[in-house]
């Protein structure tokens, strides 16, 4: 089995005295990656300020006391080879630094620290965000690629806070207000909901005093969580229209928890599906039938929800084929399971490309940072990824999808020339 020596990686884990944690990856002669994340994400927006943990998350990178607007703020890291960037998605605002030099990580810190201490909420900076948020809004509306996932998260999560928008709404975001904005400034950075997660050429225990000089970070208290987000199904469908020629189709089906025994089956699942060129999806509705272009799938998973999806851009004339020919090959999977063959490839594809998948700093951080923020004592490392990536069999394979492909678990998301008397016309036969 592949182990972190074998990726010439120790992993260090400290708890700082206001109770975060930090955790650094060491890698020889790397440069650094930094990522601070922060348990404020688009679920926790007030009913009616959807967007509120966004709209937060630009004014941080927006300007401080010492670096009064966006440009000098990044200019003070990009002179140093690195950059400095943040977003915020559904459960998470991240914070990114980095820096061609480990000899620049006080430097880092230090940025870190105007970011999260000192930035700038006046009025004219609150304003001229406001319109770039209303601009973002604008064209991911716009965008038929980018609206699907919105309506999938509004469909496969309704009636809960996921599935509100973490942009927000035009109106929403109007009735976001500086005092809105100062309250997560003064209340929601808290050691209690942030990890600090880093990968580089470092010594933990240099770069503990940094983080122990300029985070002096309140304790807070960490929220309590549902253990499982309900599943609703009041909607089976859902669509935005766009008038086009062709549309995104997204079909897909509620699953388990990052940490469930689950997971890591699907995801191997979904890189039979549509991983690489050989992928048994590619190679039916493109290569053999040529209905499309490309086909995606994906097992997301959060701390309390999941889902799998599979979805395309298509023809309006071709979707009722292409749903037949998807379903018709999740049955096979869920009656049969994948062959020894086509699992043993997966395997192979996925653990023997590891060692380029994972080669930059930045890398080992986005791998990691997820777990280390909302399961710290679970100790999560790439080897439990591999090892448990290594012991899917294609039973595994078998009994998840015969679990989740049902007539009782999918949902149907489009974005494109379709309106509810089209819709009802589509059948899904699992």
């Amino acid at each position: 089995m592949i182990i972190l020596n074998d990726f010439n990686v120790k992993r260090e884990s400290i708890k700082l005295p206001n109770g975060c944690n930090l955790t650094l990856f060491k890698r020889s002669n790397t440069p650094v990656y930094m990522m601070f994340s922060l348990i404020i994400g688009s679920r926790f927006d007030p009913v009616g300020k959807e967007g509120l943990a966004h709209f937060f998350e630009h004014m941080l990178v927006a300007g401080t006391k010492n670096f009064s607007t966006k440009d000098l703020l990044a200019g003070y890291l990009e002179d140093l080879g690195g950059s400095v960037g943040a977003s915020t998605d559904v459960d998470i605002l991240k914070i990114r630094l980095s820096l061609g030099d480990p000899k620049d990580i006080e430097s880092g810190v230090y940025l870190l620290s105007e970011i999260l201490f000192n930035s700038l909420f006046d009025d004219n900076t609150i304003e001229n965000e406001r319109k770039a948020i209303l601009r973002e809004l604008e064209s991911s509306n716009a965008n038929p690629a980018k609206t699907i996932y919105e309506v999938k998260r509004r469909l496969f999560y309704q009636d809960t806070e996921v599935g509100r928008s973490t942009l927000g709404t035009v109106e929403s975001i109007n009735n976001i207000n500086k005092s809105d904005l100062l309250d997560y400034f003064n209340n929601k950075i808290t050691a209690s909901l942030s990890d600090i997660t880093i990968s580089g050429d470092l010594d933990i225990n240099e770069i503990k005093p940094l983080f122990e000089k300029y985070l002096s970070l309140e304790e807070g208290i960490k929220p309590l969580f549902e253990d499982k987000l309900p599943i609703i199904r009041n909607k089976l469908t859902d669509f935005e229209y766009f008038d086009n020629e062709s549309m995104e189709t997204l079909l897909g089906f509620r699953t388990e928890n990052i940490l469930h025994e689950d997971t890591k089956a699907l995801d191997v699942l979904t890189s039979i599906l549509t991983g690489g060129r050989t992928g048994l999806l590619i190679k039916k509705l493109r290569y053999e039938k040529g209905l499309v272009y490309s086909v995606r799938s994906r097992n997301e998973s959060s701390f309390n929800f999941g889902s799998t999806y599979i979805s395309c851009p298509i023809s309006k004339d071709k979707i009722q084929e292409v749903l037949d020919t998807i379903c018709l090959e999740l049955r096979r999977i869920s009656e049969k399971g994948p062959t020894l063959e086509e699992l043993q490839l997966v395997k192979n594809r996925i653990l023997k490309s590891i060692n380029i998948r994972m080669q930059t700093s930045e890398a080992w951080v986005w791998f990691h940072y997820y777990e280390n923020l909302f399961f710290p004592e679970e100790i999560w490392t790439i080897e439990d990824y591999l090892s448990s990536i290594e012991k899917t069999s294609a039973e595994d394979i078998k009994r998840v999808a015969e679990k989740y492909f049902t007539n009782d678990n999918w949902y149907l998301a489009f974005a494109g020339p379709v309106d509810e008397s089209f819709i009802d016309n589509i059948k899904v036969s699992l």
